[in-house]
């Protein structure tokens, strides 16, 4: 399994850390509730005394909702997810199939013991009851509570394993589903060019170039396309930067005086 990041680290601490707290006040709780010992019976009538278990059994039962809150917001629907590209017996596949076998188990596990704590405080919450044809008074049967605080250590275990399962499970499924060549956490661009000035490591170098040669430096022409056409040489003479490149007529043209 990859390292956990921080805010996974977080997340697996306080839900376990709930969850260490739900199971202790139910066991107290257990520690707390009424015993048939305690029960006083006048004339056919069943009196309670004050007990702390109704408190402990409910804030242990919120305690749990809270952190069986946690658990589902963070992990997400992985049963909503499709699933991901590859053989089955990938390990994205495997993380997937954990997840979904370990939420399933978590919610079982949760409603009991939120059941078993919230019926163990109701029941523990009676202040007087009459005896019909010399039955016996209710109390809360043995280890309710107890019970109740051990499937909470169980729902926060199932809990976190999910989560973790179902993050791997979206990580790689994310990660196969990119196309090839790119990769996560790679820039897409290379690194920005350091600066240039006095006050850089690297000093500013210049590049000179001549725009002519030395004197006496001879230029061809290269022209581009049919030939040039030939022009008198009166042309020459007068028009001398008009027509550079244009080559001389050997003869005047006809018609001409000469």
């Amino acid at each position: 399994m990859e390292r956990l990041s921080r805010s996974q680290k977080w997340i697996c601490g306080i839900v376990l850390t709930l969850g260490i707290i739900s199971a202790v006040l139910g066991f107290v709780a257990e520690s707390k509730r009424i015993k048939s010992t305690e029960i006083h019976v006048v004339e056919g009538e069943c009196k309670y005394p004050t007990s702390s278990a109704l408190i402990l059994g409910v804030v242990a039962a919120l305690v749990l909702l809270i952190a069986q809150i946690i658990i589902n917001v963070v992990g997400g629907c992985i049963c909503c997810t499709p699933g991901p590209p590859g053989p089955p017996n990938a390990p994205s596949a495997s993380n997937r199939s954990i997840a979904v076998i370990c939420l399933v188990a978590c919610w079982i596990t949760f409603l009991n013991a939120f059941a078993l704590l919230m019926a163990g405080a109701s029941l523990n919450n009676q202040r007087q009851e009459y005896m019909w044809f010399g039955s016996e008074c209710n109390v809360v049967k043995p280890l309710v509570f107890a019970g109740g605080a051990l499937l909470a250590l169980a729902t926060v275990v199932l809990g976190l394993i999910f989560y973790l399962a179902s993050s791997a499970a979206k990580a790689a499924a994310n990660a196969a589903r990119l196309p090839p060549g790119i990769a996560l956490g790679q820039p897409a661009y290379g690194p920005y060019p350091q600066p240039y000035g006095p006050n850089s490591a690297q000093p500013m170098q210049y590049t000179t170039y001549p725009l002519y040669g030395p004197p006496g430096t001879q230029y061809t022409i290269h022209s581009v396309g049919p030939p040039l056409p030939p022009l008198p040489e009166y042309v020459h003479q007068n028009y001398p930067h008009v027509v550079t490149g244009y080559p001389k007529q050997d003869h005047p043209p006809q018609g001409s005086s000469q």
